[in-house]
C-alpha cells in the first residue's frame, strides 16, 4: 500500500468541533508533492462538493460560488482559496496548544510546493470536468439538447449558474413576433417614412441581428459536433450617432455585455486577448463603439475566426509563447467603419441608416432597452422557439454557406429558414466597399511592375532598398508602413509584411515573397504574378 492510499484510510485527530469550523483538516506530512496534491484535491471535492471543477479547455481549476466564477490557474490565488476552504496541518509541527489539547499546529496556508504541483499537473483523479457553463438555457450534444437548469450535468460536463432564466412556451409565430416586430421593428411607429424601430437597410440586415442573437445559444452544441467549427465576427455599422448599435446589441444578446476598450492595434488587442484569458468562460467579447470612420480588424483576430476561436501569441515582457482559446462569439460596434481586408471575409455585417439628422430623438413605442431588461426570459424564450422549430422540421441545413463558416451558417441559418426569416449572410457584398487595405493592393501591382520591368533586382531587396527605391520613383507606399527614415519605414514594412501577408499570398493577381534562407536569414522581398497551387 503507497503513502497515499495509507493516507486516504488515516482518520483525523479529534479536534473540538468549535475548532474545525466545518472545515476538514488535512495531513501532508511525510509524502511527496504530488501526492500532497492528491490529499488536497480529495478534501477540496469531498467538501466543497459541486464547487471545484476542472476547465477542460487549460486543464486548470475553476471555482464556482453562486453566481462567482474563479479561474484556479493562479499559484497565490489557489493558495489563499484552498485556506479558505480547510486548514492544513503538518506532524512535524510539534508545538503544544494547551488551549485546544493538540498537538497539531493548523497551516493556514499550505506549502506552495504541493500546491504549484497540484496547478501544473494534467491527471485529475477526484474532480468532475466542465466544459462550458451556462448562464442561461442553451443548446449541447450532438442532437442539441436544451439544458436549461442549475447544476452539473456529467453527460455534457456543463454548468448551470443560479439565477437561470426561466423559459415560457410560445408559438413560431409569437417567437417572431416578439423577436421582430415588437423590439425590432417597433410596429405602430409614428412616422411611417422612418419607423422608430432599428432602421435595418435591409432585411438581410434584420436576418443577421438574429443570427447574432441565435449564436450563444447554438454555438456550443455545434461545437460539440465540430469542435473546429469557426463562428464570424458580428459587426453593427451605423449611419450616425444615435441609431442604436449599442441598443441593438444589448436588447438581443442574453449574456451581459461589458465592453471593451478598443485595441488601436494588433499589440493592444494581444493585451485584451491577454486579459481575457483569466475571465474562463466569457460569452461576448464585446467592443463598443470603434472610432467614426477607422478600419476594424487585427491579424491575431482574423486568425482565431478561422482556427475556431484559438489564438497564441506572446507573453508581455518575454519571449514565451502562450496559447489560447476563447469559446464566445465577437460583437463590434461603431459609425460608419472600414474592416481591413483580412476581416471582410469574417465578418457578418449588421447595417442601420436612418434619414433622421438626430435620430435619437424618434420617438418608439416600445422602448427596446427598458423591454429587453424587464423581459429577457421572453426574449430569450422567443429565440429557443426558433430553435426548437427548427429541430422538428428534421434541422434544415441554411441555404447559404459562408467561406471557413460552413457548419455556423448551415445551423444558423436554417434555424432562420425555417422560421420564414430569409436574407442571413446576404449583405456579403456590401463589406467589399468597407474595406480598408491602407493602400497594399496599388502598392503591391506597382512593384510587382517595377520587378517585370526590370527596375527592381529579381532575386529580392531589402525593406530599406524598397524604400529608398520608392523614394526615388516616387511611388506612394501604404499608410499603415510608418517610420522616420529609411531604417525606421524598413522595420515597421516588415512588420506589416509579416501581419498582413504571412507568406505568400494573392493580391489582385500578385503575390509577396519573403526569399530569405536560413543560411542567410536576409529579409530579401520580391513581387511576382501570383499562381494558383496545384489542386491535384
Amino acid at each position: 500500500m503507497s503513502k497515499f492510499e495509507k493516507m486516504m484510510k488515516e482518520e483525523v485527530p479529534d479536534i473540538p468541533e468549535e475548532v474545525k469550523r466545518s472545515r476538514p483538516w488535512v495531513k501532508l506530512e511525510g509524502i511527496d508533492a504530488y501526492e500532497k496534491a492528491n490529499v488536497i484535491l480529495k478534501a477540496l471535492s469531498q467538501h466543497a462538493g459541486e464547487r471545484f471543477f476542472v476547465n477542460q479547455a487549460s486543464t486548470g481549476i475553476v471555482r464556482i460560488n453562486g453566481r462567482d466564477i474563479k479561474s484556479m490557474d493562479n499559484l497565490i490565488r489557489f493558495q489563499h482559496c484552498i485556506q479558505g476552504e480547510m486548514v492544513l496541518y503538518q506532524e512535524s509541527v510539534q508545538e503544544v496548544n494547551k488551549e485546544l489539547q493538540v498537538s497539531q499546529v493548523p497551516i493556514d496556508l499550505p506549502p506552495q510546493t504541493p500546491v504549484q504541483s497540484l496547478i501544473e499537473r494534467e491527471d485529475w483523479p477526484y474532480l468532475d470536468k466542465v466544459k462550458r457553463i451556462a448562464h442561461f438555457p442553451i443548446f449541447v450534444g450532438k442532437d442539441f439538447q436544451l439544458f436549461n437548469r442549475e447544476g452539473y450535468d456529467a453527460k455534457t460536463q456543463t454548468y448551470g449558474m443560479e439565477g437561470m432564466l426561466r423559459l415560457e412556451k410560445m408559438t413560431v409565430e409569437e417567437a417572431k413576433h416578439i423577436l421582430i416586430h415588437k423590439l425590432l421593428k417597433d410596429d405602430g411607429g409614428l412616422d411611417p417614412d422612418d419607423p422608430p424601430g432599428f432602421p435595418f437597410v435591409d432585411s438581410s440586415d434584420l436576418a443577421n441581428a438574429l443570427g447574432m442573437a441565435l449564436t450563444p445559444l447554438v454555438l456550443p452544441a455545434i461545437r460539440d459536433q465540430y469542435d473546429n467549427a469557426c463562428v464570424p465576427i458580428f459587426l453593427v455599422d451605423a449611419s450616425s450617432p444615435g441609431t442604436g448599435k449599442t441598443i441593438l446589441a444589448e436588447s438581443l444578446l442574453t449574456p451581459e455585455l461589458i465592453a471593451k476598450s478598443v485595441p488601436k492595434k494588433e499589440e493592444e488587442f494581444q493585451k485584451v486577448m491577454g486579459s481575457i484569458m483569466g475571465e474562463k468562460f466569457l460569452d461576448v467579447l464585446f467592443f463598443d463603439n470603434v472610432g467614426q470612420g477607422e478600419t476594424f480588424g487585427y491579424p491575431t483576430l482574423a486568425s482565431m475566426t478561422t482556427q475556431a476561436g484559438r489564438f497564441s501569441m506572446r507573453r508581455l515582457g518575454t519571449n514565451q509563447m502562450i496559447e489560447g482559446r476563447f469559446s464566445g462569439i465577437v460583437v463590434a460596434n461603431g459609425n460608419n467603419l472600414q474592416v481591413d481586408a483580412d476581416a471582410r471575409r469574417r465578418t457578418l455585417l449588421i447595417q442601420l441608416h436612418s434619414s433622421h439628422e438626430e435620430p435619437e430623438k424618434r420617438v418608439c413605442k416600445t422602448n427596446p432597452k427598458a423591454y429587453a431588461q424587464e423581459n429577457r426570459h421572453i426574449i430569450h424564450s422567443a429565440l429557443v422557439t426558433l430553435v426548437e422549430h427548427w429541430k422538428s422540421k428534421g434541422k434544415p441545413k441554411g441555404s447559404v454557406v459562408m467561406g471557413s463558416f460552413g457548419e455556423f451558417t448551415r445551423v444558423v441559418g436554417g434555424i432562420l429558414d425555417a422560421a420564414g426569416v430569409h436574407g442571413f449572410a446576404g449583405n456579403a457584398d456590401r463589406l467589399k466597399e468597407r474595406v480598408n487595405d491602407h493602400g497594399w493592393a496599388e502598392f503591391t501591382a506597382i512593384i510587382g511592375a517595377e520587378f517585370e520591368a526590370g527596375n527592381l533586382n529579381p532575386n529580392g531587396l531589402s525593406a530599406k532598398k524598397l524604400y529608398e527605391h520608392c523614394e526615388n520613383a516616387e511611388i506612394a507606399t501604404p499608410t499603415d508602413v510608418r517610420g522616420v527614415g529609411a531604417q525606421g519605414w524598413a522595420n515597421s514594412f516588415g512588420v506589416r509584411v509579416g501581419e498582413h501577408l504571412r507568406g505568400p499570398r494573392n493580391i489582385g493577381g500578385w503575390m509577396w515573397e519573403n526569399l530569405a534562407t536560413e543560411t542567410s536569414k536576409r529579409t530579401s522581398y520580391r513581387v511576382s504574378r501570383y499562381i494558383a497551387p496545384d489542386m491535384e
